[in-house]
């Protein structure tokens, strides 16, 4: 469980908690124009209401795009590939982009600037927005899925589907698609915060210790195991340096102190910060941080 790992995790939750936020302003949105339709206030109050929503949502998509581009571009570094993973942050940058010119293009319309221009593309903007926006989400829903996979996370694999759901009935009605969709978000920003508690213990704390790696091909480092489990190898990412002499062998429920053998000297930048993965006899593997170090 290396850093990179765990701030591509933490990019992608902020990137859910964005979405849930635009998600919260749409249905606020949608309250207030049926309360003042009710009352019959002035058209012009409602357009600008609906402006600024827009403008608040299409800020937040800016930010959503730069925390999930993060969050997926730490994981590669830690190479976890999550598919589709590549194409859910352009579809981002691109919608915020389209909201953006029909937030401008609606905005001539209201104030009655290059008003025949402005009605005649209007509907084609706004079309292309709402494809864009159906393409970006059931892409988005789809990366994340893959990632709760990764993971074995029922939550995101189920708040996934619900949120998708949600997406299509949006198409037909608002209000319903867009609570159905807050429901599965939700249900994956949670799924995401438990894949933080469960596999990330030891980042809880600000003071996170490494291990050592040393340049006669020993390393020394601890790590935390819920289950008794063997570990089978040992590499060192980003290199050809792997082992299979570690001692223990077997991790014990709790925290562990291992020693790595790579049987031959090591080089690489003294001070850096590398990471060993374990891999594990059930599968999965596991990262330490280790600052390498000349003796």
């Amino acid at each position: 469980m290396s850093q990179q790992e765990y701030k591509g995790i933490i990019g992608l939750r902020r990137g859910l908690l964005d979405i849930i936020i635009i998600i919260l302003v749409g249905l606020i949105t949608y309250a207030l124009i049926y309360v003042m339709e009710y009352l019959t206030l002035p058209l012009i109050i409602i357009k600008l209401i609906i402006i600024s929503a827009s403008i608040l949502s299409a800020l937040l998509l800016i930010i959503a795009y730069l925390d999930v581009k993060g969050g997926f571009e730490f994981l590669r570094k830690s190479e976890i590939n999550i598919k589709m993973a590549t194409i859910s942050s352009p579809l981002l940058l691109t919608l915020s982009i389209i909201l953006f010119i029909e937030i401008v293009v609606y905005s001539l319309i209201t104030v009655n600037i290059f008003t025949s221009l402005s009605e005649g593309i209007y509907p084609y903007i706004y079309t292309l927005l709402r494809i864009v926006a159906f393409s970006t989400l059931i892409v988005l829903a789809f990366s994340y899925r893959k990632l709760g996979e990764h993971y074995n996370s029922d939550l995101i694999n189920y708040g996934s589907l619900i949120f998708i759901l949600g997406v299509l009935t949006f198409i037909f009605h608002f209000k319903y698609g867009g609570f159905l969709a807050l429901i599965g978000i939700i249900t994956m920003y949670v799924g995401i915060s438990d894949i933080l508690k469960e596999k990330f213990p030891r980042f809880k704390s600000s003071n996170v210790s490494l291990g050592v790696l040393r340049n006669n091909g020993e390393a020394e480092l601890s790590v935390y195991s819920k289950n008794q489990i063997q570990v089978i190898s040992a590499t060192i990412l980003g290199t050809n340096y792997i082992s299979n002499t570690i001692t223990p062998n077997v991790l014990t429920k709790g925290y562990n102190s291992l020693k790595i053998n790579f049987n031959s000297p090591i080089q690489l930048t003294p001070k850096n910060i590398y990471t060993i993965r374990l891999s594990l006899s059930n599968g999965r593997t596991l990262d330490v941080n280790v600052i390498y170090e000349t003796t």
